[in-house]
């Protein structure tokens, strides 16, 4: 809401190094459209050595989503290798390493890396759904069918915040 965003900007400039502050400021600077000041916010706690590579590795899969949007697409699969190599438990990065890594034309390597990130957290829904698509655009389509519906089992399990609007919206 908009109160708590005010907040966090607030936070912001009182510890403009607080990398969960810059995190949830990139998040929804972006969904306001806003991509240059997204990444500002990303790249402030990417390009920070001295805090924890589990936040590093969040802002550089956060940077990938946005060049992955910008048809960057090899600077996408840049990031998400950072991302990985910083935390390799981290589960969305490989989930958003396995699309760019379809997008740049490496679908078993891809669905590799979807599993991985299955693997790592099977609550996670987004990550089944990647897994379809890559199985799809492959032609594996009975394997894409199963995704899809791992997809459905796993929306009411799905643990993650940050993608609490995209499971909300598939529910209906």
């Amino acid at each position: 809401n908009e109160e708590a965003y005010e907040m966090y900007q607030k936070s912001s400039e009182l510890q403009s190094d607080n990398p969960l502050v810059n995190l949830v400021l990139a998040i929804n600077t972006k969904e306001e459209g806003n991509i240059p000041g997204a990444l500002e916010y990303y790249k402030k706690v990417a390009d920070n050595e001295d805090i924890g590579s589990n936040y590093r590795a969040e802002a550089f899969t956060g940077i990938s989503v946005i060049l992955q949007s910008q048809g960057k697409y090899k600077e996408a699969l840049e990031a998400t290798t950072k991302a990985i190599g910083l935390d390799p438990t981290y589960s969305p990065a490989y989930g958003i390493n396995s699309y760019n890594l379809l997008l740049n034309d490496d679908p078993s390597t891809a669905m590799q890396s979807a599993e991985k990130a299955i693997i790592l957290n099977p609550r996670i829904t987004i990550n089944y759904l990647l897994a379809g698509d890559i199985a799809r655009q492959t032609g594996n389509y009975n394997e894409a069918l199963k995704y899809y519906n791992q997809a459905s089992s796993a929306l009411s399990s799905d643990n993650t915040i940050l993608n609490r609007w995209r499971v909300n919206n598939l529910k209906g």
